[in-house]
């Protein structure tokens, strides 16, 4: 049978450890910066040192790739673990609701497709303010062609 995620990393990457490392450099490089409306300023300098790294990714903008009435940019990695994807925020701390503190606290998380419905929801929740039912999940949004 073929891992379609080792194949998404051919590398051989710790990609753990990349996006650990891409995160604190992009903080360093943004030491004086608030992070108030700057979600896309923070995504493409993380995903530009993603990109060095050869780390699969993709950054969300919540208005053209999940048709929110606003725009935010967040970044979605898939992981070498099946199903599983790291969805990175360096700016998560500007909406009021919280509902994932490990996001808060590192600026990405490890999520499942399966078993973290609920946490990927509510970051969605979160990030929208919107309360609808209906939010793709982490693969499809990933996967999304705009």
């Amino acid at each position: 049978m073929i891992n379609f995620n080792k194949m998404l990393n051919v590398g051989g990457n710790n990609i753990e450890e990349k996006i650990k490392e891409a995160i604190k450099q992009t903080r360093e490089d943004f030491i004086n910066v608030d992070e108030k409306k700057m979600c896309l300023y923070y995504s493409n300098h993380l995903s530009d040192i993603l990109k060095e790294d050869h780390i699969m990714h993709r950054i969300i903008n919540t208005k053209e790739g999940l048709k929110y009435g606003f725009r935010h940019g967040f970044i979605i990695s898939p992981s070498d673990l099946d199903n599983s994807y790291y969805l990175i925020d360096l700016t998560y701390s500007q909406f009021p609701n919280h509902s994932i503190p490990e996001l808060l606290e590192k600026g990405y998380v490890l999520l499942n497709k399966d078993t973290d419905k609920d946490k990927w929801t509510s970051y969605l929740k979160d990030v929208s303010g919107s309360v609808a039912e209906k939010h793709p999940n982490i693969e499809e949004t990933f996967m999304k062609i705009n």
